[in-house]
């Protein structure tokens, strides 16, 4: 019988060179042990799931702990929700996304068609990597 979570069986057999890699905490508890220390480092990672699973939740964790722990800089990017609504969830979390924000350390986007280089322009200043 075929494994329905191939993904899972892949922990047991990950190289110990491939642990040792540069990588980028999430500060997110449980979640950097499963990453062996986080995320590959210069990786790409897509959150993908049904709405309501978390995704934009475990997002803002991971910027807000990047920005207050780590001294990364940080950027939001929304397509479906205005950054109000972002605003006022990472409110309910005690993440203080507005001041962040007044700090320089974190910018929320929604990028319109027209304004692109406003996204540009942000990831410049941020000095985003």
């Amino acid at each position: 019988m075929k494994d329905p979570y191939p993904r899972n069986s892949r922990a047991s057999t990950i190289a110990p060179e491939e642990i040792r890699m540069d990588r980028v905490r999430t500060g997110i508890d449980g979640l950097d042990q499963l990453l062996h220390g986080g995320f590959l480092r210069g990786d790409a990672i897509l959150l993908a799931g049904a709405p309501g699973t978390g995704k934009t939740s475990i997002g803002m964790q991971y910027l807000y702990n990047g920005v207050t722990k780590y001294k990364e800089p940080g950027l939001f990017i929304t397509f479906e929700e205005f950054p109000e609504r972002i605003y006022r969830d990472a409110d309910n979390y005690g993440w203080d996304f507005r001041a962040l924000e007044e700090q320089g350390k974190l910018k929320v986007l929604l990028p319109l068609p027209r304004c692109s280089s406003k996204t540009s322009s942000a990831i410049r200043a941020l000095s985003a990597r």
